[in-house]
């Protein structure tokens, strides 16, 4: 059975069809209404914001680690030692983050908002 034969759509393939576009078109744009927020987040946070992340960093995983930004400037850091040993991917862009042997990849920098505060 198809979706658009089923008792909703009675009428017609094509009010289908517009019905899942205007879906899509509203799920994306909320997409990018997250994406917008998720890459200002950082130039947004005060410096109370910014110490309160930090210090929950530090009491949560016994150290605050370093603080980066991927090849786009999404912001993330690395724990224990603060060093790059692996690599992994940006949860907002998906860019390759992290390193290996204490080494960035290329594009990846430290994050002065966050890393310089301590």
């Amino acid at each position: 059975m198809r979706i658009a034969n089923s008792s909703r759509y009675k009428n017609s393939e094509k009010e289908f069809k517009k019905d899942v576009h205007e879906r899509l078109v509203n799920l994306l744009e909320s997409c990018n209404e997250v994406e917008t927020c998720a890459v200002n987040l950082s130039k947004t946070l005060s410096t109370e914001e910014k110490s309160e992340i930090y210090r929950a960093m530090k009491t949560e995983f016994r150290g605050s680690g370093h603080w980066y930004q991927c090849p786009n400037g999404h912001p993330y850091t690395i724990g224990e030692c603060g060093g790059a040993m692996e690599m992994s991917r940006c949860p907002d862009c998906n860019a390759p983050i992290g390193g290996d042997d204490h080494r960035l990849t290329t594009g990846n920098r430290i994050n002065s908002d966050f890393d310089s505060m301590y």
